[in-house]
């Protein structure tokens, strides 16, 4: 179907109070999380329109999810430079000392994001296809089995594979919460 307003408005119809409550649970604000639907609306026209596709679903929940992250990443920033007691100093040594702060963060996630890269570069070529498919487009099991030609079951035994070799790789062999684990990678992946 081709991205045009009449179908933007569907979509809007269909999705808008869902995607509003992903970004609640997100963001953990009800204020906010409509202002990044409203947002990543306008973004997702200004991207998509005149594009044709089958499923709108994961590319709203994608453009949403990143507007969630780049409010959390603002938000981060803002609370930095909020903290930092101005008045009490000559010059500006506190506003840098958070803006380098924030600098380091950066540079640990650019880190953890090459990190996720290589782990997800070193997955068989099956694996990472599925996971790609569930991850990241948001696909269902069920979405996926079908377009792969496999079972269901073969799309979750992939999907716990690439999990297990992320844990292993990036949480040291420790047990990690596979839902944790599956919104750190989005996140480094996306960001």
């Amino acid at each position: 179907m081709t991205l045009d307003e009449r179908q933007l408005e569907e979509l809007y119809y269909r999705y808008s109070q869902r995607l509003r409550n992903f970004a609640v649970h997100f963001l953990g604000d009800e204020s906010a999380a409509e202002d990044v639907v409203h947002d990543s609306f306008i973004r997702f026209w200004n991207r998509y329109k005149g594009r044709d596709e089958n499923y709108w679903a994961p590319l709203l929940f994608t453009v949403v999810r990143a507007g969630c992250i780049d409010s959390l990443r603002h938000r981060s920033v803002r609370r930095k430079v909020e903290n930092c007691d101005l008045s009490a100093l000559e010059g500006t040594e506190k506003l840098y000392s958070a803006l380098m702060a924030s600098a380091e963060d950066s540079t640990i996630y650019e880190e953890l994001r090459r990190q996720v890269n290589q782990i997800l570069e070193s997955l068989p070529p099956r694996c990472r296809e599925v996971f790609v498919l569930s991850r990241l487009k948001g696909l269902r099991n069920r979405e996926i089995a079908d377009l792969m030609g496999i079972s269901e079951q073969a799309v979750k035994n992939q999907i716990s594979k690439a999990l297990r070799v992320f844990r292993k790789e990036i949480g040291g062999g420790e047990k990690m919460d596979p839902e944790l684990l599956s919104f750190a990678i989005l996140f480094l992946l996306l960001v």
